[in-house]
């Protein structure tokens, strides 16, 4: 049986927190369908030793400000970082795509598990982790890039006429 090409060689959870709201319990009128917002957060950071890499995913789920009624939780924030590494033989054209949305995915699954777990216990049952789409994330991102800004404050510069000896 042959392996993929991208491995999850390891993981640990940073931070969870999970705040059950308490006026939820004695509430005339809980929220008939809980709705949350969801800001998930992401970072890869390459080895240059190794064909290594590290990734961060961070969710941040609080109730939305305009539903009906109360939620059950207040917060919920988790924190996992993954090493994962890649094999030699995956083409060019594929390590964009597993590094970027691969190991995110991997890491949205075991957060969710690790929530699952640590409120499986609450009244209500546990809170499931909703799908995310990252490429939204990614996407942003790129267009804030440090690089942009970096060739954006070259270009302000080239037109000031400003010269340094």
């Amino acid at each position: 049986m042959r392996l993929a090409d991208l491995q999850l060689e390891n993981y640990r959870l940073s931070t969870l927190a999970v705040r059950f709201n308490d006026e939820w319990i004695a509430a005339d009128e809980p929220a008939e369908r809980e709705q949350y917002d969801v800001a998930p957060d992401a970072e890869i950071l390459v080895s240059e030793n190794e064909p290594e890499y590290l990734v961060r995913l961070s969710v941040t789920c609080e109730p939305s400000p305009d539903i009906e009624g109360l939620c059950r939780f207040s917060l919920i924030e988790a924190t996992v970082w993954g090493i994962f590494s890649l094999s030699d033989e995956t083409p060019e054209q594929q390590r964009d795509v597993l590094i970027g949305y691969n190991t995110i995915s991997i890491l949205h699954g075991i957060t969710r598990g690790l929530i699952i777990s640590a409120t499986g216990g609450c009244v209500g049952g546990p809170f499931i982790l909703p799908a995310i789409n990252y490429k939204d994330l990614f996407d942003a991102k790129a267009e804030d890039s440090p690089e942009d800004e970096q060739r954006d404050a070259e270009t302000a510069n080239e037109g000031a006429g400003s010269t340094v000896d």
